[in-house]
């Protein structure tokens, strides 16, 4: 198995990278310490900003409706957006 460029990490950064990587006809080939999936939760929801990103590429449409709400964080401290 040969690849143009390997990712280190499956979080959500590496996966991102890969699959834009894979989007642009790049052989990716991607290594994780972890043997399998984790049972745990790893996000329970996303940003705008990362919103913004799906939909640039065209996937946001595909999570169907969902809602904001008027809370965010910084560092762990919740932030009242409203």
């Amino acid at each position: 198995m040969t690849a143009d460029v390997i990712v280190v990490g499956a979080g959500p950064v590496g996966l991102l990278l890969a699959g834009e990587l894979c989007l642009g006809g790049i052989n990716v080939t991607v290594y994780d310490r972890l043997t399998a999936p984790t049972a745990e939760s790893r996000a329970l929801g996303f940003n705008r900003r990362a919103a913004e990103s799906l939909g640039q590429r065209g996937l946001l449409s595909r999570l169907g409706d969902f809602r904001w709400g008027p809370m965010g964080h910084f560092g762990g401290v919740r932030i009242n957006l409203g």
